[in-house]
């Protein structure tokens, strides 16, 4: 059963976040260039399908993946656009403010587990796969630490924690995937 189409506006999704306390659907909503505009958005839909609305967009923005901490009301986008970053912005869509923004690439992957939120960075932009990180910080931003450099897969792109394990796929420059640990 179809959930959403391009009859409710949506292009290519690329994150996808359930709020599984007020029974919401937040995803990444990136507008096809083939149509000669660029624009991303950030939307929020009931699970019951009712209440789409638009809390995130612009011209610049290219969101991605999005992590929920519900216990905060706050919401964490990676935005690989031309100014690449990682928001934070309430769960309405407030406040939207970037808490890492300095020494991304390619921001993909987010997860959220023990008070920390964790990332990948692909580094594609740079033509450099292969380079890519594994990296950690504080919600607010704080704290920033790599736990893996050199990631030495070509493009890791999704992410998932448990409490002692992360997990991230790797889409590969020729086609195949993983998931790892």
């Amino acid at each position: 059963e179809v959930f959403m189409d391009s009859a409710d506006g949506i292009a290519s999704v690329e994150g996808l976040a359930v709020d599984w306390q007020n029974r919401r659907l937040y995803l990444s909503n990136l507008g096809t260039h083939y149509t000669g505009t660029s624009w991303g958005r950030v939307e929020m839909v009931g699970l019951d399908r009712t209440g789409h609305r638009r809390l995130l967009e612009g011209d610049s923005l290219k969101p991605r993946s999005i992590a929920l901490d519900l216990q905060a009301r706050h919401m964490y986008i990676s935005d690989w656009g031309d100014d690449p970053k990682i928001l934070r912005a309430d769960l309405d869509g407030r406040n939207p403010q970037p808490i890492v923004s300095s020494g991304l690439e390619n921001p993909n992957g987010l997860a959220i587990s023990g008070g920390r939120l964790f990332w990948v960075d692909s580094h594609v932009k740079s033509g450099e796969n292969g380079t890519a990180v594994l990296e950690q910080a504080e919600l607010d931003g704080s704290n920033r630490a790599a736990l893996m450099e050199g990631v030495p897969f070509q493009i890791p792109f999704g992410l998932a924690v448990d409490d002692t394990t992360l997990y991230w796929t790797d889409w590969g420059d020729d086609g195949t995937g993983a998931v790892l640990q």
